[in-house]
């Protein structure tokens, strides 16, 4: 798509459309120029409007319409967008969600994880079939197992009950979960089960 143009363009291009000779003419005071002058004003408008329109498209770098994504979004089931950050955190985050289609390889998990700064390692199993090796590594499982997919994270934080400062009925220690385990959960394949392993 080209670029916007002046109102002098079109209207040099408007001027160009005409037939040649003396009942269409062309100075500047003439009242033909005058009406294709204003109607140069109104296709040089849109034009703007349209090429300002082309950035909103995305929410990458929409700036007019950004609202409007999030508000047809909604709020992040999983929690981790608050509306309340920077212009470039929302338009990333509108972005992330906006275009995201899922996946069912280890790569894609792990490159989700990666998105948000952590760092995670997928384990699967698999049923071993008449002529396979086992390695050491490998685990042989029944059949529904096979569905089974275990996640290493990180943990975001952990602490312990203090002798003196913790009372009765007090939790003897608390972990943070990290935020790519709701990720993980809503974008796993359906017939599959996750499990979590923090360390």
């Amino acid at each position: 798509m080209r670029d916007a143009r002046s109102k002098a363009a079109v209207l040099a291009d408007l001027l160009s459309l005409l037939a040649p000779g003396r009942a269409w003419p062309r100075m500047a005071a003439a009242n033909l120029v005058k009406l294709l002058s204003a109607l140069a004003a109104a296709i040089a408008r849109l034009e703007a409007l349209v090429a300002t329109l082309r950035t909103e498209i995305n929410p990458a770098s929409a700036d007019a319409m950004l609202e409007d994504f999030e508000r047809v979004l909604g709020p992040d089931p999983c929690g981790l967008d608050d509306g309340a950050g920077a212009l470039s955190v929302r338009r990333l985050q509108a972005w992330r969600r906006w275009t995201r289609k899922g996946g069912a390889s280890v790569a894609y998990f792990v490159a989700l994880a990666a998105a948000y700064g952590i760092t995670i390692s997928v384990e699967t199993t698999w049923i071993l079939q008449c002529g396979d090796e086992l390695g050491d590594n490998d685990e042989i499982v029944n059949s529904p197992e096979q569905y089974v997919w275990k996640v290493n994270v990180p943990l975001v934080w952990e602490t312990d009950a203090e002798c003196g400062a913790t009372v009765c009925g007090d939790p003897l220690g608390d972990l943070g979960l990290s935020p790519v385990e709701c990720l993980i959960r809503r974008y796993k394949p359906a017939h599959t089960t996750v499990l979590f392993s923090y360390s």
